[in-house]
């Protein structure tokens, strides 16, 4: 149902834009990349670490491929979490390699004992240094827009010269700023405790403050990662069944939790909502019956004040967040059925979707979806596969290739389509700010942006997606959605929606996904929507969601 639909973020794919392909990948653990540096005389030269150009010579080498040259900055530049981005005004996708922002560096315990978060010791001088370096040479190009954030605890095991340093999807290091949604616990044969504490010094600018926050769910992180080892988890749980290796993910981008993986020493069981305790229950499974559970209570009431300032230093800071704006949330694309007498000519489309479910952009490698003419049966060909098969609605658990997420197809409440893909990656429209026509909304860009605000939808801009029955690929799926198919303006909380010059309907469906209303092309009908409910544009079904704080 639509109510589950969970918005993800893709977790597979890396670019290296510096030349260097990625070396520090894991196909065990695509969440974590860590690397892992001997021959360090100084641990706390943030220099040195990293850039092999600012010292340290030839003594520091990092331990999987022996180099003197791969240090940090060259690891944060070669494994990068793609993202997508419209190219010019005419709105093609193209990859936008992000740099990840949160980065975790674990120091032998000795030395961290030395020079514990004191503010007259190295280690503040060290994560400031480390931390502006970071945004002045990515500063366009960090992940999810966040702030550089870095963090010091210490690591049993290390000798005297090493450091690990870790970022990826599975690390988030709150800060002051970082809004609190929800809080964690362990629960293992009968036991249950809380994760333990991030404690980090607030560096920059101004007087330098000692910050203590949980490790717990917040607005902007979207996983949370957990291990006994320190080696394939950021935050090590203080349960863990005896015995047991690897790690245990919780996707927190959608409306309730998910798990990964699927296979594993503990492996992703399910997920249910507790009413008695008002949380999550996410049960992860092992051998003999010995599995581990995470509960998850979001939107947990803040322990300060948010117009009061912050907490003492003792407790969890927390602030207010800021106010997220009207916006339109991809709920899926919706795979048109074709009619002969609506489509002459048309004999099948295809659809080129990446592992996370959503339209891949041009030249991206990934599964495709086929709708023949006459046809009410979908067909799947997974990446790498030689052919299609034929899919049975409703369709779970379908994988687009190796490593990819688990996606699903549900039926649709109308007659124009086969279908429903869930992709499982967020993917937002903002809309903007109404000038006097107000957000148009459709296939085209806005005419003149400096009169005219826009939304335009290009995802499903797949050049020889169409086969017509001369054999030749003409348009793309793109062309189900008319160039200026709607009208938007903010209503209070509502929506209101008024037709431009569609060429097809526009369908109204509650938050479950239950039709509601259709607007006909050409009517000039208008209507109000609340948020959750759905609007259905040609191929894209998108939530709209009210302004938030």
């Amino acid at each position: 149902m639509l109510k589950n639909f969970l918005n993800r973020t893709a977790r597979d794919l890396v670019a290296a834009t510096s030349g260097i392909p990625p070396w520090l990948n894991d196909p065990e653990n695509p969440f974590l990349f860590t690397l892992r540096l001997r021959g360090v005389a100084d641990p706390l030269d943030g220099d040195a670490l990293r850039d092999h150009e600012y010292g340290g010579g030839s003594t520091i080498r990092e331990t999987r491929t022996n180099r003197p040259d791969r240090r940090l900055r060259l690891a944060l530049d070669a494994h990068r979490q793609v993202m997508q981005r419209h190219a010019d005004a005419r709105g093609y996708l193209v990859e936008d390699p992000r740099v990840y922002a949160d980065v975790l560096l674990r120091i032998p315990r000795g030395l961290w004992r030395q020079h514990r978060m004191t503010a007259s010791g190295r280690i503040p001088i060290l994560l400031d240094r480390l931390a502006h370096r970071h945004n002045q040479e990515f500063q366009d190009q960090l992940f999810a827009n966040r702030a550089p954030r870095y963090q010091v605890i210490p690591a049993d095991g290390l000798s005297d010269d090493e450091i690990l340093c870790q970022f990826g999807l599975g690390v988030f290091i709150p800060d002051a700023e970082d809004r609190l949604r929800g809080e964690v616990t362990i629960r293992l044969e009968g036991q249950e405790r809380s994760l333990p504490e991030w404690e980090s010094l607030q560096t920059g600018r101004g007087p330098m403050k000692r910050i203590t926050r949980a490790a717990a769910i917040y607005q902007d992180q979207h996983y949370l990662l957990l291990a006994a080892d320190s080696l394939q988890a950021p935050i090590q749980s203080p349960l863990w069944p005896q015995g047991r290796e690897g790690y245990v993910l919780v996707n927190l981008a959608g409306e309730q939790p998910e798990l990964e993986p699927e296979e594993g020493p503990l492996r992703g069981a399910d997920v249910q909502w507790d009413t008695a305790s008002g949380a999550w229950s996410c049960r992860f499974e092992g051998q003999e019956g010995r599995g581990l559970e995470v509960r998850i209570r979001l939107d947990a009431p803040p322990t300060a004040n948010p117009g009061a300032g912050p907490a003492p230093a003792s407790g969890t800071i927390v602030f207010a967040g800021r106010r997220s704006g009207p916006r339109l949330v991809l709920a899926g694309i919706a795979l048109p059925r074709i009619d002969p007498e609506l489509m002459p000519g048309l004999n099948e489309w295809t659809l080129r979707i990446d592992p996370n479910g959503l339209p891949a952009p041009d030249g991206a490698t990934g599964a495709t979806l086929k709708g023949k003419v006459g046809d009410d049966t979908l067909y799947l060909r997974i990446a790498g596969g030689s052919r299609f098969e034929s899919l049975r609605l409703p369709a779970a658990g379908l994988k687009a290739g190796q490593h990819s997420a688990s996606l699903a197809i549900d039926p649709l409440p109308l007659p124009d389509y086969l279908g429903l893909l869930r992709p499982q990656h967020a993917k937002e429209f903002p809309i903007p700010a109404a000038k006097v026509g107000g957000a148009i909304i459709g296939r085209a860009p806005a005419a003149d942006p400096a009169k005219e605000s826009a939304i335009p939808l290009a995802l499903l801009n797949q050049p020889g997606s169409l086969l017509w029955d001369d054999n030749t690929t003409r348009g793309s799926l793109n062309d189900f959605v008319s160039g200026r198919f709607a009208r938007l303006f903010p209503q209070g909380d509502g929506l209101r929606v008024e037709m431009l010059s569609a060429s097809a309907p526009l369908h109204i469906l509650d938050p479950a996904g239950k039709y509601l209303r259709t607007l006909e092309p050409g009517s000039g009908g208008q209507v109000v929507i609340a948020s959750g409910q759905h609007l259905l544009l040609g191929l894209y079904l998108l939530r709209y969601q009210a302004s938030q704080g």
